[in-house]
């Protein structure tokens, strides 16, 4: 049973070397979408810009000007509905995939526990869970359709405020680019958008999962992580967590997403007390592996430039290039600290 439980950790971790390329591939396509928008938009303000009467080297407050605005924003409505579909067609396409991927897994695992005459069906789509899992997608739509109204009203407002004001252009253009870069919706279009899609996406799978498990009777769980220097703290802690009751995990540690992770919750039933502890022997190990990672994670840099000026450090750790990181010295902090703990059977 202890082999078995090593095996299911191996299969999850397989799932989750997959997954990973999956959402590489996902954010990757909704960041091209971005970019492509953030192109015909900036074009489309230019050519507004570049239409606005000038009255000697600022914007006239004028009716025509403002009329020019009016006349604009069919345009801009073009673009909105234009990502409002690409958008959908992406996630939608995601979802399918990430389902497969988990179908996948769960499948595998099945396969394991199915050596010790266990034939629980983890895999097949009931009604509660596709109810579960297709609100959480039109919650997910409700937000983006909110950042796209609040993104039209931004660009009407700003252009407003700019004629109204007899901006220069210069200074009106500006308004559209955030600090970093991005496309200015109020916020940032590439932040809000990526942040609602990681987010539902992932609380989709969770909630598949959580449904597959109440229907057969799991009441345990862990949580399946990379273990790598990108893990966070707080996922790190729920692996290292081991084998514990649903309501521990949601208590102390919540359900993924935990903000934007790459985790994911791996059932199992609490009769399973040796396969669980397998399973807790296997995570020991995945923690070994990741404090060495950590300590051979790159260190801070021990001389850079700022401009073409060379910058050496006053610290002499960071000099001597053996200064870690903060956040890598607080995971591996965490990782010398917390112990894989035996699997121990609560009755509630």
């Amino acid at each position: 049973m202890i082999k078995l439980g090593k095996q299911i950790v191996q299969q999850s971790f397989i799932a989750k070397r997959n997954s990973d390329g999956f959402f590489n591939t996902f954010s990757r396509q909704i960041r091209k979408l971005n970019k492509d928008i953030h192109k015909q938009a900036i074009k489309l303000y230019d050519i507004l810009l570049d239409r606005l009467i000038v009255d000697g080297v600022s914007i006239a407050s004028s009716m025509d000007n403002f009329e020019l605005l009016s006349a604009f924003m069919p345009q801009f409505d073009i673009i909105i509905n234009r990502y409002r579909i690409e958008y959908r067609k992406i996630y939608e396409s995601g979802r399918i995939n990430l389902f497969e991927l988990v179908k996948d897994k769960e499948l595998r695992i099945t396969k394991v526990v199915a050596k010790m005459g266990v034939n629980d069906d983890r895999v097949t789509l009931g009604e509660n869970t596709l109810s579960l899992m297709n609100a959480i997608n039109e919650n997910m739509y409700r937000n983006i359709e909110n950042m796209l109204i609040k993104w039209r009203g931004f660009v009407y407002d700003t252009f407003f405020q700019g004629i109204s004001m007899s901006m220069q252009k210069s200074d009106l253009r500006a308004n559209f680019i955030t600090p970093t870069g991005n496309l200015k919706i109020g916020s940032s279009l590439e932040e809000t958008s990526e942040l609602e899609a990681a987010m539902a996406i992932v609380s989709e799978r969770t909630a598949y999962l959580r449904d597959q498990a109440r229907r057969n009777n799991y009441r345990y769980c862990w949580n399946s992580n990379p273990m790598d220097p990108r893990t966070k703290a707080i996922c790190m802690q729920a692996t290292l967590a081991g084998v514990i009751s649903e309501s521990d995990m949601l208590a102390g540690y919540g359900f993924p997403p935990r903000f934007i992770c790459r985790c994911e919750i791996v059932y199992t039933h609490e009769d399973w007390v040796e396969l669980n502890q397998g399973i807790n022997i296997a995570l020991r190990e995945a923690r070994t592996r990741l404090i060495q990672e950590l300590i051979d994670a790159p260190r801070q840099l021990s001389e850079y430039y700022v401009g073409t000026k060379l910058v050496i450090p006053k610290d002499p750790a960071r000099r001597a290039g053996n200064k870690m990181y903060s956040d890598v010295e607080e995971k591996l902090q965490i990782a010398r600290e917390t112990e894989v703990p035996d699997f121990e059977l609560y009755e509630p």
